[in-house]
C-alpha cells in the first residue's frame, strides 16, 4: 500500500483514511466507566462523538478529548485548564484508575 501511494499517486492527491476505530468497551462494559452519561453501544458513541464535536474546525475531535468529564478517560490532560477544584470528578476520576 505504501509503494502505491508514493509512486503511483499523483503528487497532489490527497489520501485520507477512516479506520472505523471505536474505543474500548467490553473490557469494564462502558465506554466510559463510572461516568453516568456513558454511550450503551457504539453508535451513541458516535453520536456523542458528532454532538460535541459539532463545532470542531476540519471534523476534528478536540473538544471531544478536551471535554471536563470525558477527557479523565484519556491519557493526555486535555481539559485540565477547564477543571476546577470545584468540578465534581473525583468518582469518574475513582471508576477509571481504579
Amino acid at each position: 500500500m505504501l509503494d502505491y501511494l508514493m509512486t503511483e499517486l499523483p503528487e497532489d492527491t490527497l489520501v485520507g483514511m477512516d479506520l472505523g476505530i471505536s474505543l474500548p468497551f467490553a473490557d469494564a462494559g462502558a465506554f466510559f466507566p463510572g461516568w453516568p452519561d456513558s454511550p450503551a453501544e457504539a453508535r451513541a458513541l458516535w453520536r456523542l462523538i458528532d454532538v460535541t464535536c459539532a463545532a470542531d474546525p476540519h471534523l476534528g475531535a478536540g473538544s471531544f478529548v478536551d471535554h471536563p468529564q470525558l477527557s479523565l478517560y484519556f491519557a493526555a490532560m486535555a481539559g485540565a485548564r477547564e477543571r476546577s477544584s470545584t468540578t465534581p470528578t473525583a468518582p469518574i476520576a475513582a471508576a477509571v484508575f481504579e
